[in-house]
């Protein structure tokens, strides 16, 4: 018996290292059952999708990867480099890219096609950026952004904010809710807190340099391309607005809402 054991082990192995098919016909997934895409654990040794347990084409609760891990989704994943459809919970490594993130993907550099969680790194970005949280040195998309350098986000906290930007409209415009740094631009914004503003309805700090209606208050304000009922007014050591009667004024200066000649 263990004999026949022994030789039928080693026919496997001699099978699976040469390539030989077996009789019956190969499954299209392979899972812990075959045709279904589930596995409780997946391990991949090489960096190659068929040098794991089982078919990356799989769902995933826990996954392990030497090098690299390809999977449809997963629960918990950890490896360096990692390409995962759909993350539902965790995923860390050195690189991680996403088609769909869910909750926590951490890693160094993070790219997602669509980040619902949160990313935490150094540099993280997202194709779409009306979702989701990032916390970085540098973040590219996102709707809540902490970290020294933000690009295209609703909430910005950081010490260089760039604004929302809104790809549905015709219109190549900037738009964002709230920022907070040392230095805030978009072409239209809600609330800007810093010491350089550029670009916001409602503006705080040092210089700030609008294009809309709205309101300023700091050392010098200045308000350009302010065009027919549009309204701007301003409080500050020096003030300047074209559509003012007088258009430098100290202290404050407004508009009043004068139209275009």
């Amino acid at each position: 018996m263990k004999k026949f054991l022994v030789i039928l082990f080693a026919a496997m192995i001699t099978a699976t290292v040469t390539g030989i098919s077996p009789r019956f016909p190969e499954s299209d997934i392979k899972g812990v059952i075959p045709d279904i895409p589930f596995t409780p654990l997946q391990i991949t040794v090489l960096p190659m999708h068929k040098a794991q347990l089982f078919d990356a084409k799989t769902h995933c609760l826990l996954a392990f990867g030497l090098f690299v891990n390809h999977q449809k989704s997963t629960i918990i994943s950890f490896a360096p480099f990692q390409e995962i459809n759909n993350n539902y919970f965790l995923k860390a490594g050195l690189l991680n890219i996403s088609k769909n993130n869910w909750a926590l993907a951490a890693a160094p550099v993070n790219f997602g096609g669509k980040n619902y969680g949160l990313q935490v790194g150094l540099y993280n970005s997202s194709a779409f950026q009306k979702w989701g949280m990032q916390a970085g040195i540098y973040n590219q998309h996102g709707m809540i952004q902490l970290g020294l350098f933000n690009i295209h986000g609703r909430f910005q906290l950081g010490l260089r904010n760039k604004g929302y930007r809104s790809y549905e409209s015709e219109q190549d415009e900037d738009v964002t809710e709230v920022q907070f740094g040392l230095l805030n631009s978009c072409k239209k914004s809600g609330v800007q807190f810093g010491l350089v503003n550029g670009g916001g309805t409602i503006q705080s700090g040092l210089c700030n340099l609008n294009g809309t209606d709205g309101f300023q208050f700091g050392l010098f304000n200045a308000s350009i391309n302010i065009y027919n009922k549009e309204t701007s007014f301003q409080l500050g050591l020096l003030n300047y607005n074209h559509k003012s009667y007088i258009p430098w004024l100290p202290l404050v200066n407004w508009d009043m809402g004068r139209e275009e000649q």
